[in-house]
């Protein structure tokens, strides 16, 4: 009975030290578990990457890298922004301020305060200002195609030569994708916008071709307009050669009705100056950019913009000392040629860039006067020109959170002789701030418009009409 007793007793105890063993290990890899859907209820920690710009020092670099203040319009802005062109967009951004004349007229941008013609506008890293004044009319630039744009402010002649005293806007477009898309805006005032545009990709070679249509009758009297922009480009890579092969072309018809008068105008109304000024543009340009790989340390890029622009107006006013009426007819036509070349060289964090441009230039302008009373005619020719050789040089120098970029560049004019650029910049990351800082030496070289004084045109006699 004893025995039978304490094998009971024994049972028991052999029973509740399995029982503690296995409570003993179940409770860890309870505990475990636990801790691993905790671990996995956990957000996964995401990284924010800085954004990669090339308009600061002609490179892909971080934004944080970059010694001068640098803004970029993303992808993102630029496709759900309702902007009618680049000008429309620009002016969602802190320091910019655009300038426009009348609803579809001339839009012009200044960086802190600066004239708008000592801000430089480039596309793809090349100029597309107007020989004649110096400015670029941001109500020309359409922003199919556009990936982003980026806004460089402050002194940067030591990379791209003249005019760029306030800043650089660089308007990029981007690779194409395979999407196509088709768009229809219609407002007030008959206001209308077509676009439509088609890319895809084929291996490493891919196509875009956009074409917008916008018009308006406008607000007030003679204020409508109409522009017509097509963009295609074309891509393909190798193993050791990029190319990227784009054309533009854009066309635009619209009124001038000036500013309002005080009082009723003959040639206007209460709401305008006049009712007979116009203006048409003309606008056609090619860009051919090649990109070689010199092994894993260096690459060599070249780039071939021609451009041809014409411009055409016309104004009725009175003569001043006969009171007799005059339609004016002016035209501006400028051809261009620019070739710009970069060799990069990498070394660890530290890079060397040297560089060149060259750009030609060629215009004509043609000023009739036509008297209407006398039956008339007096014709003023100009035909301009020039040419710019440049190079330049930048090192770009990094040591732990600290980084200096010194910079100059060489342009040599036709007209006004040579010029030189030097700059030199600053950046240091201080925990999550980065402190920048530059200094530099600009200039802004004389457009066609401004050496009209010194030119001498030539003039006709007066003619009669038959």
């Amino acid at each position: 009975m004893n025995n039978n007793r304490r094998n009971r007793i024994n049972e028991i105890i052999a029973i509740g030290i399995v029982l503690t063993g296995l409570f003993a290990l179940g409770s860890p890899l309870a505990w475990a578990q636990e801790v691993d859907e905790k671990e996995q209820a956990l957000p996964t920690p995401k990284y924010i990457l800085p954004e990669i710009v090339v308009t600061a020092t002609r490179i892909n670099q971080s934004v944080n890298e970059v010694p001068l203040s640098t803004e970029v319009i993303s992808s993102r802005e630029v496709e759900s922004s309702n902007a009618l062109h680049a000008g429309d967009l620009l002016r969602t951004s802190t320091g910019i301020n655009v300038r426009s004349y009348n609803m579809a007229g001339v839009a012009t941008a200044s960086l802190r305060g600066s004239q708008s013609a000592q801000v430089l506008v480039i596309q793809d890293g090349m100029p597309i200002f107007d020989p004649f004044t110096g400015l670029t009319d941001l109500s020309q630039i359409s922003l199919a195609g556009v990936e982003r744009i980026e806004i460089v402010r402050g002194p940067t002649s030591h990379l791209y030569g003249a005019n760029a005293l306030g800043g650089v806007i660089n308007i990029i477009t981007r690779r194409p994708r395979d999407r196509s898309s088709a768009n229809i805006s219609v407002g007030s005032f008959d206001t209308r916008k077509y676009h439509l545009q088609t890319e895809g990709v084929a291996g490493k070679a891919g196509y875009l071709l956009s074409g917008t249509v916008d018009r308006s009758d406008g607000w007030r009297g003679n204020d409508d307009f109409l522009n017509r922009n097509i963009f295609a480009k074309l891509t393909g890579e190798s193993e050791r050669v990029n190319v990227q092969l784009s054309t533009g072309y854009f066309t635009s018809d619209m009124g001038l009705p000036g500013p309002r008068p005080a009082s009723s105008t003959k040639y206007g109304n209460n709401d305008v100056t006049t009712l007979f000024d116009r203006q048409q543009n003309l606008k056609l340009y090619a860009l051919l950019a090649l990109e070689f790989g010199l092994g894993s340390d260096a690459s060599l890029t070249l780039k071939v913009r021609p451009a041809s622009n014409t411009t055409n107006f016309r104004t009725t006013y009175d003569d001043w000392l006969t009171g007799e009426t005059i339609v004016n007819d002016n035209e501006y036509v400028a051809n261009s040629v620019t070739l710009t070349g970069q060799l990069e060289t990498r070394l660890g964090r530290q890079r060397l860039l040297v560089g060149f441009d060259g750009i030609g230039r060629r215009a004509a302008a043609v000023q009739k006067y036509t008297y209407q009373a006398s039956d008339s005619v007096y014709v003023d020719q100009w035909d301009p020109e020039s040419r710019t050789a440049a190079v330049w040089l930048e090192y770009i120098w990094r040591w732990s959170n600290l980084g200096v970029v010194p910079g100059i560049r060489l342009d040599r004019h036709s007209e006004y002789g040579s010029s030189t650029s030097p700059n030199i910049g600053m950046t240091l990351d201080w925990g999550a701030n980065t402190f920048r800082a530059s200094v530099g030496q600009a200039f802004r070289a004389p457009a066609f418009n401004d050496r009209c004084g010194r030119a001498r045109a030539r003039r006709t006699r007066p003619t009669r009409r038959r």
